[in-house]
């Protein structure tokens, strides 16, 4: 649940970074856009007040050529007083504006068009895509970020110029018709502090993501290890319900679970095993003659010593007052003298170490567990019964002995 929460988190924060980053961006382009059409309306408006005189005279000394592309008759006129004067039509007026502009603040207008009167309005190649885009999708406008290699970044915007009834008599002879566009009016000037916008935006998404991402793995962290203690803490209540808190062997609720278990992988594996249970002897005599306090010492010495002979693989428990039980896994009947001698050990060992008035000694029934051809699992209940009986025996022989 850690990895597949920390997993979801990271896509999380990877999503919102890239959201908050586009939605800045997408800011950034609304501002580029509002500056450009702010420009576009200016340079509509002298297009329009031009148009609307049906062109405008200069005097020829202020640098204005007469344009060749107009009607001969339309280029010069002479005033009353005798000067020089051009005609200044609206498109003459665009490209003079945009040749002060350009030199200015980097803003380039001009008029374009796939078909140009003038080579020079030839259009470039980003022009030629949107009146492409003009024609085909009748869009009202385009723009765009462009990085030119080596240069600083810039902004393009263009509009079409649709064909009206005064374009034709310039324009006539192209073929265009009323209601056609002919080209477009296009901005070109210097975004890059639009661009180092957009950088600090990534940055900025980035930072933001990580620091956020990091804050919620801190958090899944803590939570995890909280969850894990919680579990571990569990699982110890859980494991301390099943030993005797005497011995620290399994008590007869544990030797219940985990020999059904073992019987269960013996059963799919076909094995075989035996099961041992022993009684201590004497035990009454040394709590009424010397007092609990010496009948548990000598549980718990027994306890220790069967604990620590046998495989942990093996289910040892304490199951009742003075009486023990051992699933020996993967041992056969062939064996159980071997089983025998070594619990006989395990006492030898324990007398050792004990300084009681009565010498150490268990009582021993032993039963076969065989499953190897498939046979049914038998009931822990039974087991432990036949093996009590093969233990009572085991004390009145040695009783008479």
């Amino acid at each position: 649940m850690p990895l597949v929460m920390a997993g979801l988190w990271a896509v999380l924060c990877v999503g919102g970074s890239i959201f908050g980053y586009r939605l800045g961006t997408a800011g950034v382009d609304d501002l580029a856009l509002e500056h450009a059409r702010a420009v576009f309306e200016t340079v509509v408006n002298f297009r329009a007040w031009n148009a609307s005189h049906g062109g405008v005279f200069v005097p020829a000394n202020t640098g204005s050529e007469p344009n060749p592309y107009l009607p001969a008759d339309k280029r010069t006129l002479e005033s009353v007083q005798g000067e020089q004067l051009v005609m200044v039509n609206p498109a003459y007026m665009t490209r003079q504006v945009g040749e002060i502009t350009v030199g200015t603040d980097g803003l380039l207008v001009r008029v374009t068009s796939l078909l140009p009167l003038r080579p020079e309005n030839k259009a470039f190649p980003w022009e030629s895509k949107a009146l492409r885009l003009f024609a085909e999708k009748d869009l009202a406008e385009f723009s765009q970020f462009a990085w030119p290699a080596g240069k600083e970044p810039q902004f393009h915007y263009a509009s079409p110029l649709l064909t009206k009834a005064s374009c034709l008599e310039c324009h006539a002879t192209q073929g265009y018709q009323v209601g056609d566009i002919r080209g477009a009016v296009t901005l070109a000037f210097p975004a890059g502090h639009y661009s180092l916008a957009k950088l600090s935006l990534r940055q900025n998404a980035v930072w933001l993501g990580s620091l956020v991402f990091l804050l919620g793995m801190a958090v899944i962290y803590l939570l995890a290890r909280a969850a894990r203690g919680r579990r571990q803490a569990l699982a110890k209540a859980k494991e301390m319900t099943l030993l005797d808190s005497l011995t620290g062997l399994h008590n007869r609720r544990g030797f219940d679970i985990r020999a059904e278990q073992a019987l269960e992988t013996l059963a799919r594996e076909r094995g075989s095993a035996v099961l041992a249970f022993a009684d201590l002897d004497h035990l009454k005599e040394l709590n009424d003659i010397h007092g609990h306090q010496e009948g548990d010492a000598a549980l718990r010495l027994i306890g220790k010593a069967l604990g620590q002979t046998f495989r942990g693989s093996d289910v040892v428990a304490r199951i009742g007052g003075d009486e023990f039980a051992i699933l020996l896994m993967d041992a056969t009947w062939e064996n159980h003298p071997i089983i025998r001698e070594r619990i006989d050990n395990s006492v030898c060992q324990a007398n050792q170490s004990w300084h009681g008035s009565v010498a150490l000694a268990l009582s021993v029934g032993l039963v076969p567990i065989d499953l190897s051809r498939g046979q049914s699992m038998p009931a822990i209940q039974d087991l432990l019964a036949s093996a009590d009986e093969k233990m009572y025996s085991d004390k009145k022989r040695r009783r008479k002995s």
